[in-house]
């Protein structure tokens, strides 16, 4: 069990020693992001970023916040700040790439995937999500290209041999939807979500 009380109390001792201390402050917000007091964590981001408003971490915790509020378009303003402070942090760019995919902008989200890969190749997550974004704008060969290559990086990524079984379902390849879907339930068997793909199937 996540001990959220004691790290909020240890926090609150350290802010009450020094009010300004930004670090403490972000780190506070964070722990309000967990425990789904989305309020308080935006309170706390803000005042960091008063602090200080080149803060690239504080920024991008706070759009990460805005994304769970589903207010896209402030979490986008947001990483496109941290982005604007950090053009080599790949995972701004994937967090800016969620967004786009979640707004349905999906060539904006295939830049921000194909960058985040370009800074580390090896980003299973994000080989993973362009394979989504491919898939979702029916470019069938490369999503799978893509999923092929995050299982080879991770035999064990139930999520992505998932999103496989998707795209074969797509393709009309049901076989092997069904295979990919079988092996994802058993790699997590505790996702409901995958198991409700099989059963569309």
């Amino acid at each position: 069990m996540e001990r959220y009380d004691e790290a909020l109390a240890d926090f609150n001792r350290a802010i009450e020693l020094n009010p300004d201390d930004g670090w403490a402050i972000t780190n506070r917000g964070q722990t309000y992001r967990l425990m789904e007091r989305y309020d308080e964590a935006l309170a706390d981001f803000n005042r960091a970023i008063e602090l200080d408003p080149d803060d690239g971490w504080a920024i991008t915790n706070r759009g990460l916040t805005y994304r769970l509020m589903e207010r896209y378009d402030e979490a986008l303003a947001d990483f496109n700040r941290a982005i604007q402070l950090n053009p080599d942090q790949a995972r701004f760019f994937a967090n800016r790439a969620e967004i786009h995919l979640a707004m349905e902008r999906y060539g904006e989200a295939l830049a921000d995937f194909n960058r985040v890969i370009e800074l580390d190749p090896a980003d299973g997550w994000a080989i993973t999500n362009r394979g989504v974004t491919y898939r979702e704008i029916g470019r069938y060969g490369e999503a799978l290209g893509d999923l092929n290559r995050a299982i080879e990086l991770d035999p064990a990524d139930a999520w992505a041999t998932a999103n496989r079984g998707m795209a074969y379902r797509l393709m009309g390849r049901y076989d092997e939807a069904l295979a990919d879907f079988n092996r994802a339930i058993q790699l997590d068997p505790t996702d409901e979500d995958i198991r409700e793909m099989r059963e569309r199937l």
